[in-house]
């Protein structure tokens, strides 16, 4: 029972940690505690079995029974608050998960937000840039800084939309 006291104090860290944002140094206090309450739970598991076969053998039957009753009774309070504890943990394993995830998404979002902004910037220079003839401004002196300006007012006005939308955050 020390030991889960001492990790309740590490979740709880954790917990409030999670709270305010994510780190990898944290993420991996997470994996740690986890990993040790894991083998502490399997620990626990193994001593139970023990422990039922001790009650059920000749030694309870030469103690006074209340030991072996406060003995599996005992066991059971740390079984349950080990599943209490696995279950906190992994509450705050799927709050780092959904930071992460929602982190990755707006990124994701500013990243395709920004090659639509390019793409229309390509796509005009690259229609005014064809090899063939018809083509406004072809001979012009300007041509070239015409065509730069229609491609960048065009993507200033997709960016702008894009950021009222706000898809540029």
């Amino acid at each position: 029972m020390d030991v889960l006291v001492s990790y309740k104090k590490q979740i709880d860290d954790l917990d409030s940690a999670a709270r305010r944002g994510f780190s990898n140094t944290r993420l991996r206090e997470l994996t740690t505690l986890t990993r040790k309450l894991v083998f502490l739970e399997h620990t626990m598991v193994d001593q139970t079995s023990t422990i039922e076969d001790l009650v059920k053998s000749d030694f309870c039957q030469n103690v006074p029974q209340d030991i072996c009753q406060n003995l599996t009774v005992e066991q059971q309070r740390l079984t349950k608050a080990i599943h209490i504890f696995r279950d906190l943990l992994d509450s705050i394993s799927s709050l780092f998960t959904a930071m992460m995830d929602s982190n990755l998404n707006n990124l994701m979002k500013f990243l395709d937000s920004a090659g639509l902004v390019i793409a229309v910037a390509a796509l005009v220079s690259g229609f005014m840039g064809m090899n063939v003839g018809g083509l406004p401004w072809k001979d012009d002196l300007y041509g070239f800084w015409i065509t730069l300006g229609i491609a960048s007012i065009l993507s200033l006005l997709i960016a702008y939309l894009l950021h009222r939308k706000q898809y540029l955050k």
